[in-house]
This record gives C-alpha cells, sequence and structure tokens, in this order.
C-alpha cells in the first residue's frame, strides 16, 4: 500500500458526501430544461466534506454499537492511521493488516454509506419538491431564479395559468406582445433565461412618447416565439383557468429577481438589452 491507495481512501471517505449533494439537489434526475445554479465548484466541495464527515461520525457511532470483531474491523481509528501515518509507522502497519485481513467489512460499509448518503439527500430533495420549500426558503432554491417568477405555486398552481406582457423595441419602435406563457428555456451554458414561448399571442404597437398603443392584433399562430434577450420590459401575471376571459389575477408572484417590482397580482421589471 501506499500513496496512491491513501487518495483512494480519501476518495472514499468523500463519496458519501457528494453523493448526498447530488441527491439532495436533484442534479441527477433533473430536467435538462431547467439547469441547476448551485454555487461555485469550491463551495460544493466544501459542503460534500462536512456532509460526508458528519455521515463517517453518525457511521462511526454505530460502528461501536457493533460486537467488539466488527468494530475492530471497520473502526474510524484504522481508517485515521491509513490516511494519516507515514506507511512504514508501526499505527499504519497495523492498520494496514486490519484492512487485508477486513475487505469485506469495509467495502460493506462505504457501499452502505454512499446508497444510505444518496437515498436521504434524494428523499430530502423530493420532500422539499412535493412541499415547494424552495419558494419559502432561499437557500432550498437550486434552479434559476426566472423559473420560479415564471411559474405559478401554491395549492392552486395546477388551476393557474402565466400571462405575460413582453415590452420589445423592433427598429425603434416599441412592440407589446401579450400572451399565456406556454415554455421557456434556458441557454445551457450561462443557464440564463433564453427563448419563451407563447399561445394565443396578441401584438400591438406602441407610441412611448404618448404611451398609446394601436388595437391589438392577434397572431396567426400556435406558438409564438421570442427571444428574453430582446425583452425591454415585461409583467407576469398568475390567473386562474376558469377566469382566463379578462377576470382580475388572484396570485402575486412569489419571487422576484433585483431590479423588478411587483402589482397587485403581477409581476413587472426590466431586463437588459440584446
Amino acid at each position: 500500500m501506499n500513496i496512491a491507495f491513501q487518495a483512494f481512501l480519501l476518495i472514499l471517505f468523500y463519496l458519501p458526501g457528494a453523493l448526498f449533494i447530488l441527491g439532495l439537489t436533484g442534479r441527477i434526475f433533473s430536467d435538462d430544461d431547467v439547469p441547476l445554479v448551485f454555487g461555485s465548484i469550491s463551495s460544493n466541495a466544501g459542503l460534500a466534506l462536512a456532509a460526508a464527515a458528519i455521515i463517517h461520525l453518525i457511521g462511526a457511532l454505530v460502528v461501536t454499537a457493533l460486537p467488539n470483531g466488527l468494530h475492530a474491523q471497520i473502526g474510524a481509528s484504522t481508517f485515521f492511521d491509513l490516511v494519516s501515518s507515514d506507511t512504514k509507522a508501526p499505527a499504519y502497519q497495523k492498520a494496514q493488516n486490519i484492512i487485508e485481513n477486513s475487505l469485506g467489512c469495509e467495502a460493506t460499509y462505504f457501499l452502505f454509506a454512499a446508497v444510505l448518503s444518496f437515498g436521504v439527500g434524494y428523499g430530502l430533495y423530493r420532500l422539499q419538491d412535493r412541499l415547494q420549500l424552495d419558494r419559502k426558503f432561499p437557500s432550498l432554491r437550486f434552479k434559476p431564479h426566472w423559473h420560479y417568477v415564471l411559474s405559478a405555486s401554491g395549492p392552486a398552481a395546477q388551476n393557474q395559468v402565466v400571462l405575460v406582457d413582453f415590452l420589445v423595441d423592433v427598429s425603434g419602435t416599441a412592440v407589446l406582445y401579450t400572451g399565456l406563457l406556454n415554455e421557456y428555456t434556458f441557454d445551457k451554458e450561462t443557464k440564463q433565461l433564453d427563448t419563451l414561448f407563447l399561445t394565443d399571442t396578441l401584438r400591438s404597437v406602441w407610441d412611448i412618447t404618448s404611451a398609446v398603443g394601436k388595437d391589438p392584433v392577434s397572431l396567426p399562430v400556435g406558438l409564438f416565439c421570442l427571444k428574453f434577450e430582446e425583452v425591454k420590459n415585461f409583467t407576469v401575471t398568475y390567473i386562474s383557468r376558469q377566469n382566463i376571459q379578462g377576470t382580475q389575477p388572484n396570485q402575486t408572484a412569489p419571487l422576484l429577481p433585483q431590479g423588478t417590482s411587483a402589482t397587485q397580482g403581477s409581476t413587472t421589471g426590466n431586463t437588459p438589452g440584446p
């Protein structure tokens, strides 16, 4: 056994924490259309390392309750001696002999720790997703901020639609597009909002100076696509499906990105130009 083996043991130590974080954020089973945004690589590694330490601490407490034979085979002190001692030190030689005679126990422990860590993490992810805890607690938001703004939430979310107004500058002319938000996509590299898809879209031209707009015209398309980078201003309104025909919206936007403001039942905001 050498330094490479010690590095391998450190990876085994880190693995349960990394799997717990993967499960907790839903990264493995995430929808590609809504990317995950969860800190930097260094912060993720730090969280995984902290999680691994807690997991192995719990594991050490469990191991101490095992019969003496098994306790000696997979005890924390044996692992510590292997990764911290010089390969020629007596403590290392003793730990090496224990490991060589109990590879099955060690493998079972690390396999069990890895599977259980991921299972617990993913279980917590499903729980917060079901209870929509990410909309209440910022620390649990692993998706881009625009995802929360552009999707209805709460018990009535399934019976709501999202009505949007996007103001676009077309060759110096202010054009307002109004429609029901059908879908939206994110850029895979930047993870920023990329394309919006509207149905039942109306188009109206506005005179910014007089704030007067022409009568809206219904676009003869089933699905209207718009690049978010072209949007100058916007509003988002949540409306009950039963009251789509002109009634007042019934929910205020739950989350607002920096630089936006809310009116009764809607979100308004500015976006950077293209």
